[in-house]
Order: C-alpha cells, then sequence, then structure tokens
C-alpha cells in the first residue's frame, strides 16, 4: 500500500515476532494499529509523515503478518503490557530508546500501558478515538452495552466468537468498518482487500478475540494496579465528530484523569480517523511532534520550529543512544532580507551563540546488562528463562514486578568523549527571530532555516 519509501523487515522480541514497515528521516515516531486492521491502516497518513520523522507501523502482535503466539488461561500473552514489551523491543532493534508514539484504537490502549510502564520511553503520545480501558469498564450502561456490543462478544469463551466470525470473515470486517464510520465513508479498496486477507486467517481472528479477553481481564488487573499512576509526558487526544466516544464521553475530562499534560479536539468523521480525514491527522501530528515544516499547519501568530540538524558524528558518538537521521530542510524563496544577512553572517567565523558551560572532564557510564539465564520473581516466585540479554528486565508475566532473583549483571564501563559544544534544545535566530530546535548536542551549529544567520542563542 505504501512500500515505496519504506523498508519491510520482521522483528523478533522476546515474545513475538514483529511485521514492520518503516521509513523516513528524523525523530522516530511510532504509529499502532487498531481492530480489525493492520499497519496499512495508516496508508494515507504515512507518506507524508516520512518526510519529517522516522515513521515506524508494525502489525500488533496478533494482527496482520505478526506472529500470533500460544495463549494461556489468563490471556496474558495478549495484554497490553506484552504488546507494549514488544514494542519496546522493536523499537530497540531500530535504534531507539526514547520516541514519540501515536495510537488507534486497541494501539492507542498499547501505548497508554507503554507510557505508564515506560515513561522514560515515550517522550509525547497521541491517542485516537478511544477513553482508558479501565474507565469504560467502570462505567457500563445500555448505551455503552449496544455501542461496544463486540467488547462483549469478543470475550466470550470455548470459540463462539471465532467460529461466527470465520463463518464470513469478510462481511463481518467490512461491517465493522461500515458501522463505526461516519456514513458515506469511503476506505481505499486496497487497503480493505488487505485487512480482509488479514483476517480470513483464523489464527488472526483467535488472536485478535485474545486481546479483547485479555482487556477484560488480565489489563483490568494491571490498570488497577496502575490507578495512581498517571501520563507523565504531553498527551494528545483525537476523536472523531461523528463516533461513539464523542457522543458519550466528554473525552478530555476523561483523560485528565489519567495524564498530567492533555490537549486534543474532535476531527471530521467517525473511528477511523487516519482514513477518514487524513490531512487533519497528519497536520495535528506534524504540529504536536513537531516535525518539519508546520506552515500550512500552525494557527495564525504562531511560530514555526524547523529541526536544526546535528553534528554527522553525535550518534555515533553516543553509547547506545538512538541514531536517528535528520530532516532536511526544505528550501524556502529568497529574500532580499534574507540574502543580505546571509552575506554578512557568511563573513564572521564564530556564531554568537554560547551554551552553558560544559564540564571538561570525560564522562563515565556505566551499562548494566542481564544476562541469559533462569530468573525468579522476588514479588511472587514464578520462575521464568530470558533467551536474551537485558539492560532492563522486562515484567514478570505473573504480578508485573521488575525485581528479581538470578544472575548478577554484567556492568560495562564506558568513558565518552568530551561534551559537545552546544547542547540540544531550543534556540532562537537574533536576526529573524525564528526558533530553531536542536536535537542533540553537537559541535558546529547549522544557520537558520530562514534567513541563514549564524547568529542564534539558547533559550
Amino acid at each position: 500500500m505504501f512500500d515505496i519509501g519504506f523498508e519491510k523487515v520482521r522483528v523478533k522480541t522476546s515474545g513475538a515476532e514483529i511485521n514492520v514497515l518503516h521509513g523516513g528521516t528524523g525523530s522516530p515516531l511510532l504509529l499502532l494499529h487498531g481492530y480489525p486492521q493492520t499497519h496499512v491502516m495508516w496508508h494515507r497518513v504515512a507518506p507524508d509523515l516520512r518526510n519529517h520523522f522516522h515513521v515506524i507501523c508494525p502489525d500488533l502482535r496478533g494482527y496482520g503478518d505478526s506472529s500470533k503466539p500460544e495463549s494461556r488461561a489468563d490471556h496474558y500473552p495478549y495484554s497490553k503490557r506484552a504488546m507494549a514489551l514488544d514494542m519496546i523491543e522493536l523499537m530497540a532493534f531500530l535504534g531507539h530508546r526514547a520516541f514519540f508514539i501515536a495510537g488507534h484504537d486497541r494501539g492507542a490502549r498499547v501505548a497508554h500501558r507503554m507510557a505508564l510502564d515506560f515513561p522514560d520511553k515515550i517522550t509525547r503520545a497521541c491517542v485516537m478515538d478511544v477513553v482508558p480501558t479501565y474507565h469504560m469498564f467502570k462505567n457500563v450502561d445500555q448505551n455503552f452495552a449496544a455501542g461496544y456490543y463486540h467488547w462483549f462478544f469478543l470475550i466470550q469463551p470455548d470459540g463462539l466468537p471465532e467460529h461466527m466470525i470465520g463463518v464470513d470473515s469478510d462481511f463481518y470486517l467490512k461491517e465493522k468498518l461500515k458501522r463505526w464510520s461516519a456514513p458515506n465513508t469511503e476506505f481505499d479498496p486496497d487497503a480493505i482487500a488487505e485487512y480482509q486477507r488479514c483476517f480470513r486467517d483464523p489464527h488472526t481472528i483467535h488472536a485478535t478475540c485474545e486481546d479483547y479477553r485479555a482487556a477484560a481481564t488480565v489489563d483490568l488487573i494491571h490498570d488497577e494496579e496502575s490507578r495512581q499512576k498517571k501520563i507523565t509526558c504531553p498527551l494528545l487526544v483525537l476523536w472523531g465528530k461523528e463516533g461513539f466516544v464523542h457522543r458519550t464521553y466528554n473525552v478530555l475530562d476523561v483523560w485528565k484523569q489519567y495524564a498530567e499534560d492533555v490537549e486534543g479536539k474532535a476531527l471530521n468523521g467517525g473511528h477511523f480517523l487516519a482514513e477518514e480525514d487524513p490531512v487533519a491527522v497528519a497536520q495535528e501530528l506534524r504540529r504536536f511532534f513537531g516535525g518539519g515544516d508546520t506552515a500550512n499547519v500552525l494557527k495564525t501568530g504562531e511560530q514555526k520550529i524547523p529541526t536544526q540538524k546535528a553534528s554527522a558524528n553525535t550518534a555515533e558518538a553516543a553509547a547506545g543512544k538512538a541514531a536517528v537521521s535528520k530532516n532536511k530542510s526544505k528550501a524556502r524563496p529568497e529574500t532580499a532580507v534574507g540574502t543580505e544577512t546571509r552575506e554578512k553572517t557568511r563573513a564572521k567565523a564564530e556564531p554568537r551563540a554560547r551554551a552553558t558551560d560544559r564540564p571538561e572532564p570525560e564522562s563515565v557510564k556505566k551499562i548494566v546488562e542481564y544476562p541469559v539465564g533462569r530468573y525468579e520473581c522476588k514479588r511472587c516466585g514464578q520462575g521464568v528463562i530470558f533467551s536474551q540479554a537485558y539492560r532492563e528486565l522486562p515484567p514478570c508475566d505473573n504480578c508485573g514486578s521488575r525485581e528479581y532473583l538470578g544472575h548478577e549483571p554484567k556492568i560495562t564501563v564506558i568513558r565518552s568523549p568530551l561534551p559537545k559544544k552546544y547542547s540540544a534544545g531550543m534556540y532562537q535566530c537574533t536576526v529573524c527571530s525564528t526558533r530553531v530546535a536542536v536535537a542533540e548536542d553537537t559541535d558546529k551549529l547549522s544557520p537558520c532555516d530562514f534567513c541563514g544567520s549564524l547568529e542564534l542563542k539558547k533559550l
């Protein structure tokens, strides 16, 4: 669907094999799909976003062409915590230790869990057309049961929903798309064909039912345990004006009970925002995550914030740090002021900008790595065998604790090179006042993206 400019890879995590399409340059942006779809749901958004970000579009475990792990009586293999760990390991494989995330439907619920379990990994998050699972289950009424009947149908045991869906999976899937979208929504026929291809697999039907069974059982246990925690990173909430969520909830008020820094708005369409109103979705994501030239997105009076290129050696010099390609600046028309300023500033040897004084000695970094082997959870005593080394042990399948008894970790000491001359952060051009975001520490600042001046000051 959107293979041009994207690479398809298959990544083996500790619990599944994840099919993923990724491409583009810039800050990493992970896009997570919902039910009953695949990564293809982003086909109208991802090609635009790849001009501003490194866009990663995986199939969640159990969906699309990702593997369908065998489930258990407690449904943990399809819990949002298990899915979240898949995504953390996927992003680590791609070289990203921290990243942006946007999730729709089930993907939004995975994003919610990731923001709670891995707050140091998620720098900004967006959830689309959902309110928290815990809130929905704790506020069930007749309206909810009728509108979200599938939540109660898909959790039924003994293969009942699997059999009933499997009789005519194509019909079931097209009905879901029609019922949850705004009237007269036109989905791309190729996208529908891809959804149907994947959903014809009985293993996919079963795995996606397990996703919902987990939501009604083990996910609620995890949500209860995390109820006193809030999402700490900035959160963007988008939802459809013609959807159930808009009719039923005061969306932002609900999310403010679960996150510290919330903003959001309703967009045109129903549930499937990325396919019903893709232009608005792409604009909102670019605005919120700060990707590329947002001249056509920003409201009147708002300041453009282009991303400045960092030194090519920065990522290579940082041990264990994600290698992130920077956005290429879009060409802007030459102006008399801009031309005159360039000629003046190019003659200057040094820009006026000065970073805050940095310590001179080499810094020492310790990397803690837990080896392969058998461990035992300190809280519940459950034994587990880790088949790969971890820098941060995953939560226990049984109780969620991260404290284990077992092998002593290997500690590696790395002496980092001297700090870069200019620290990452926001700078402002002293000539035209354009703000420039420097993504990583660097020894050399590039000229202002707008006027070419080298006179930048740290904000």
